[in-house]
């Protein structure tokens, strides 16, 4: 079986896949900011083996556009654009290792104005 790093896996979309592949009998490296990790920040130097990223965390933020601060604006591109550059640039390493795969998934809330 592979070993899979999913961000976002504590709740939603993240947490149903991260579930899913580890009834499946995958060795899972569940990857989320309440365990304390941080896609803006990657630290992956503890871990030795990674066949499959997949970047599914997402933070979705809906207001009026006069209410949304630059602040609101940084914090959902640090974590749903910039977040997926820097885990899969930390990962790259073990993942030419394994020649493994990126899965980037994204939100359909991305569809809402």
């Amino acid at each position: 079986m592979s070993t899979i790093l999913i961000t976002g896996a504590a709740s939603g979309l993240g947490y149903a896949i991260h579930r899913e592949l580890l009834e499946a009998g995958h060795k899972m490296i569940p990857y989320d900011h309440a365990n304390g990790c941080d896609v803006r920040k990657p630290v992956v130097g503890d871990i030795k083996q990674l066949d499959v990223l997949i970047n599914c965390a997402g933070v979705n933020l809906i207001d009026f556009l006069e209410d949304v601060t630059e602040a609101d604006w940084d914090a959902v591109m640090d974590t749903n654009a910039k977040g997926i550059f820097m885990m899969t640039q930390a990962c790259l390493p073990l993942l030419k290792a394994s020649r493994g795969t990126v899965l980037n998934i994204v939100s359909n809330a991305a569809h809402l104005a």
